[in-house]
């Protein structure tokens, strides 16, 4: 692939050189059961289980994390997130499909708002969705991180960004994503350089395999030629105030 510049907006200041990490999750499946009273029933449990998890999760941290994990919380408390759901799940549609299909709409109406703020949030409700499913379908979906590699996505949920070890390095590269996400506060709070706003990540062909990331400048430079790497290694040396 050739050497590709994008330019985003600044989310996590920091220059980082990595390997790039398209990022996968598992696919939920379930046997579901014909009784709507069933799955009802199967929707309960897994949203109560997604919110216990959290309330254990809470208990072993604090700061901005466990800011961003009672959101969570106070957001599946809520019981008119999953009345669409329970509404086509008496239609005879499963409990996952159901859920999904409720959280979508609501994830689009955040994605359509105004504010830029309640755009950020977009990517919590996805998080909420699929703890909910990996509940439902007994599935961990959270999205896996190799340590020390450019992130390059659409979105990334926090759960995404808790689940990996940020302590060799790093960075994200999005596609979409929010310098007013709950994420981009965790990557600063890290130390973790991340760009937003690149546009879509779309290769003819094979992938990028390296990155410059400069969450400084906000752009990202995908597969970059021997002169490129070398110049951004020796800014990469230059204390940040000369940058």
């Amino acid at each position: 692939m050739a050497e590709t510049h994008l330019i985003g907006r600044a989310a996590s200041p920091g220059l980082t050189i990595g390997p790039v990490t398209m990022l996968t999750a598992a696919v939920a499946r379930r046997a579901a059961s014909d009784d709507p009273a069933q799955e009802a029933a199967a929707l309960r449990a897994a949203i109560e289980g997604a919110r216990a998890e959290i309330a254990e999760q809470i208990k072993t941290i604090q700061g901005e994390v466990a800011d961003i994990l009672k959101f969570h919380a106070v957001m599946l408390e809520d019981d008119s997130l999953a009345v669409a759901a329970y509404e086509v799940i008496s239609i005879g549609i499963t409990a996952d499909r159901a859920w999904r299909l409720a959280l979508d709409v609501e994830i689009a109406g955040y994605r359509d708002a105004e504010d830029e703020y309640f755009r950020a949030r977009a990517a919590d409700i996805v998080d909420i969705r699929d703890r909910v499913l990996a509940h439902l379908c007994g599935v961990d979906t959270v999205a896996r991180v190799i340590g020390g590699s450019i992130v390059a996505a659409d979105d990334i949920t926090p759960s995404a960004f808790l689940a990996a070890d940020w302590s060799h390095g790093g960075a994200i590269a999005l596609a979409a994503g929010s310098p007013f996400s709950h994420v981009a506060m965790l990557a600063r709070a890290r130390g973790t350089p991340m760009v937003v706003g690149l546009g879509p990540l779309s290769w003819n062909g094979q992938p990028p395999t390296l990155a410059l990331v400069d969450g400084d400048a906000g752009s990202v430079i995908f597969d970059p030629e021997p002169e490129t790497h070398r110049l951004f290694e020796q800014r990469m040396v230059r204390p940040r105030s000369q940058r």
